[in-house]
């Protein structure tokens, strides 16, 4: 039997990996968004008043859908941004504190840190950082929005 761990691989190419998931990343966060422009688009047809009276209904409808998934797709990368210098860290110790403590009292014995301090350590070795395919996937819908929005009060 090798002494070689079975998570090292010496054929194991790191860029690769990365080039993957961040194409999994950006076609999934695309997929996420389509989907939700389209369910925003039915919302705001049902919902707006007075719909009708304007000159084109469903231009303004698509706009302000589009617009608004960007526009969010942009918040949830910053968010990204935010947590992975840690600012969430003290929050997700606690939660998760609380559920090992509710549902299982041994969770001591196991390879949960026994403090704040080893969770951050824990969280800071592993390399965090936002995914950068949430923001160019998000990027289109913004600007596509702005210049819809933009047509649609031109004409």
């Amino acid at each position: 039997m090798s002494k070689i761990p079975l998570a090292v691989d010496p054929n194991f190419d790191d860029k690769s990996a990365n080039k993957k998931a961040f194409w999994i990343s950006f076609f999934v966060t695309l997929g996420v968004m389509v989907l939700i422009s389209a369910i925003l688009s039915f919302i705001f047809y049902f919902t707006i008043e007075n719909i009708g009276s304007t000159k084109y209904p469903y231009f303004r409808v698509i706009a302000d859908a589009v617009g608004l998934t960007g526009l969010l797709g942009v918040l949830v990368y910053l968010m990204g941004v935010v947590s992975s210098k840690g600012a969430f860290d003290a929050l997700a110790y606690g939660v998760q504190l609380v559920f090992l403590n509710a549902f299982n009292p041994k969770y001591r014995k196991e390879k949960f840190p026994r403090t704040y301090y080893e969770y951050r350590a824990k969280k800071d070795s592993d390399g965090r950082k936002p995914v950068l395919g949430i923001l160019l996937a998000s990027l289109p819908f913004l600007v596509g929005g702005v210049i819809l929005i933009i047509i649609y009060n031109l004409i």
